[in-house]
């Protein structure tokens, strides 16, 4: 049950990334290039830890998020 937490963090990961893209889309609409930054950075950051955790700790034999 160990992977159970990965799920949780991917599930979590997923739902951040869904926000702040809606959020870099509304951004994009009002061309404010502050907050988009600001939301690029953030989903970079996201895109680096999901990355992270499918190299080192998720299970090869398992899919953790789509």
């Amino acid at each position: 049950m160990a992977h159970e937490y990965s799920v949780q963090i991917h599930d979590w990961i997923t739902k951040k990334m869904n926000t702040i893209t809606a959020d870099l889309k509304s951004a994009t609409e009002k061309n404010d290039s502050s907050k988009e930054s600001y939301y690029k950075g953030q989903l970079g950051e996201l895109e680096f830890i999901r990355q992270y955790l499918t190299d080192q700790i998720d299970l090869d034999t398992q899919k953790y998020y789509q």
